[in-house]
C-alpha cells in the first residue's frame, strides 16, 4: 500500500511524494531527493522528529532553518 507525504522546505519549496506504508522520514526525504542541512530543524506534523520516525498518509514533513540565540 502506498501513502502520500508532503514535504516543505522553508522558505519556498513544497513537494508531495508517494512512499510505501511504514516508510520513515528519511525514506520520504530520499524519495523527494531532499536533504536536511546541518543546523536545520526537522518536524513531522508540527513536532520535532528524527529521520527514523514513521510517516503516515497525509503526514507533513517540514525542514526549516534552526533558530539562533543571542550571543
Amino acid at each position: 500500500m502506498s501513502i502520500e507525504v508532503r514535504i516543505a522546505k522553508v522558505p519556498g519549496l513544497l513537494k508531495s511524494v508517494v512512499v510505501a506504508d511504514g516508510s520513515t522520514v528519511g525514506q520520504a526525504l530520499a524519495t523527494a531527493e531532499m536533504s536536511v542541512d546541518s543546523g536545520s530543524l526537522l518536524q513531522l506534523d508540527g513536532s520535532n522528529t528524527t529521520m527514523d520516525a514513521n510517516v503516515r498518509d497525509g503526514s507533513r514533513i517540514t525542514i526549516s532553518k534552526g533558530a539562533k540565540g543571542n550571543s
